[in-house]
């Protein structure tokens, strides 16, 4: 979608309709089980400048949405918006996030042959238990992909990381992307942890591991 009107971090319009209008809209159209995401757990990403002509998962800076304007129907959302960009909504969601994880855990397989002697493993404070229901998911995970080898990190607030060719804070690193689906328009602010609506996959909430 794009910002067809905004003022700091206010959004206006998008595609010339309220955001209200266009949460209300795509809420009836989702499964029981994504209106209940969107209900405490609603983002919006960031599609960077520059875009060819589509946007690749892991593209979007995903930011909150703090608030909605009961009168006009606008969003408040923690990030500064500029016209004619591109943005779409994201809700927190755990089976999109152990799918990318596996996915990069796939493509480091990939490309390196040589078995780490160990690695390195920071996880967004979003994941763990409280994510998936059980602790030590992203260990396992690494564990599963690349043999028992010895493991160490934290957990993380937020990291520093590549968003194209420029290094952007993410709060919020990965979610899952889709199409703009709708948040209950009473659900005014909707702090949480993000994926995006739809069924394309935006991405999830942990870097890759750094093996060595």
């Amino acid at each position: 979608m794009f910002v067809t009107a905004c003022h700091g971090n206010l959004l206006r319009e998008l595609d010339g309709q309220t955001p209200r209008d266009v949460l209300t809209a795509a809420y009836e159209k989702l499964n029981a089980r994504d209106r209940e995401l969107v209900g405490h757990s609603l983002f919006i990403g960031l599609a960077m400048p520059n875009q060819g002509p589509s946007i690749p998962a892991g593209d979007f800076l995903v930011r909150n949405v703090l608030g909605m304007d009961p009168q006009s129907g606008a969003l408040w959302v923690g990030a500064k918006l500029e016209a004619n960009s591109i943005v779409q909504f994201h809700v927190r969601d755990a089976l999109s996030s152990a799918q990318d994880l596996e996915r990069a855990l796939t493509r480091y397989r990939s490309e390196h042959y040589a078995t780490p002697a160990g690695a390195l493993l920071f996880s967004c404070v979003g994941r763990g238990a409280g994510l998936y229901g059980t602790p030590d998911h992203d260990s396992n995970a690494l564990r599963r992909s690349l043999g028992e080898l010895p493991i160490a990190g934290f957990f993380c607030s937020g990291e520093i990381g590549p968003v194209r060719v420029s290094p952007s804070p993410w709060p919020y690193q990965r979610c899952r992307p889709d199409q703009p689906k709708a948040a209950r328009p009473e659900s005014a602010s909707n702090p949480g942890v993000p994926r995006a609506l739809g069924r394309q996959r935006a991405g999830t909430y942990n870097r890759a591991p750094i093996a060595w």
